[in-house]
């Protein structure tokens, strides 16, 4: 599977191949998180939630760029589903258990979490793009934030890392462009 990842970012590689594959499996070890090329202090992780021992609900949470974790291992992926004139919507898949994870609102004000999805990204509600990829002459066109399709809400990333959902109108924003999201 190709992965593919916003520009300016790139995964975290870890130890190249997993030690643990299976006999004849060339198993990739993509990402402990993402890290910002142009800045390489600034890391964001995918941490399963305390009170969601599976992970079935994970926040994006700032990480160190030296995160070893094997449950954190989460690739950029992009959905198989194209959306207005190529735009694309994004979730992450964990390398090693094959589990997606989508963008969903969450009721709480002012936070969006993943939640886990299926990986065929069927579901409306977590279709989010970039604002760059929408077709050209939307108001949205060339954002630096992120929209969902369906909601046409936004979100962006703090300047702790969280996912933090804002209305579509925005000013100078906490990160460039080069950052991730689902």
């Amino acid at each position: 599977m190709k992965f593919d990842f916003p520009k300016g970012w790139a995964a975290l590689l870890g130890a190249g191949l997993l030690a643990s594959a299976s006999a004849g499996a060339q198993s990739e070890w993509i990402d402990y998180g993402i890290i910002n090329k142009a800045d390489s202090h600034k890391c964001i992780s995918l941490q399963a939630d305390a009170q969601h021992a599976e992970g079935a609900a994970v926040s994006l949470q700032a990480c160190a760029t030296d995160v070893v974790d094997g449950s954190q291992a989460w690739g950029w992926i992009p959905a198989e589903r194209k959306l207005r004139k190529g735009a694309k919507a994004y979730a992450f898949q964990n390398v090693l258990s094959k589990t997606c994870m989508g963008v969903q609102n969450a009721s709480t004000r002012n936070k969006a979490l993943l939640v886990s999805v299926r990986c065929d990204f069927n579901d409306p509600a977590q279709l989010w793009v970039v604002g760059a990829q929408l077709r050209a002459g939307s108001s949205l066109a060339g954002s630096t934030k992120w929209v969902n399709l369906k909601s046409r809400k936004c979100i962006d990333l703090d300047d702790d890392g969280r996912l933090m959902q804002l209305t579509c109108q925005w000013s100078a924003p906490y990160w460039p462009q080069e950052y991730i999201a689902p």
